[in-house]
């Protein structure tokens, strides 16, 4: 991970940013490092756009979801610019706090999709869809169907 922080050559008279800093899209199937490098690098994802977060990931790392919700302290928002979120292995009253604290924060998701109804309540739906641009159930696939 260290060598995704490192200052890069500059780029058409730019300054010298890390790899992750240019991320507008990002998968994130697992990631073994330590809470300290985890919180190095949603520091320099400033510009991504679209994560999604496997539920596998989520299951083995919870920070990478908890590092997603404002705090009340003054140290700022990670992933200031992320507007869609894919993620699974967190319960529909976990998604509507973040999505609330983010819009509370400013920096308002639009599209959440979440892989079954299974941990969804009724009023957890509802008020997802009045509160985002889009929300989105999907199905999720298997390794065995990726692979067939």
């Amino acid at each position: 991970m260290e060598h995704l922080m490192t200052p890069t050559l500059p780029i058409h008279g730019s300054n010298a940013t890390s790899l992750l800093s240019r991320l507008k899209v990002l998968e994130i199937l697992g990631l073994s490092c330590s809470d300290s490098c985890m919180t190095r690098c949603y520091e320099q994802l400033t510009n991504l756009k679209t994560l999604r977060l496997s539920a596998s990931a989520v299951y083995f790392n919870k920070k990478l979801y908890r590092n997603l919700i404002p705090t009340n302290s003054n140290e700022g928002v990670y992933l200031p610019s992320l507007t869609t979120l894919i993620i699974g292995f967190v319960s529909g009253v976990e998604v509507r706090d973040m999505v609330a604290r983010r819009r509370d924060a400013g920096v308002q998701l639009k599209v959440v999709y979440m892989p079954s109804k299974d941990q969804m309540k009724e009023d957890d739906t509802s008020w997802l869809v009045g509160n985002l641009h889009k929300f989105g159930i999907f199905k999720p696939i298997s390794m065995r169907e990726i692979y067939a």
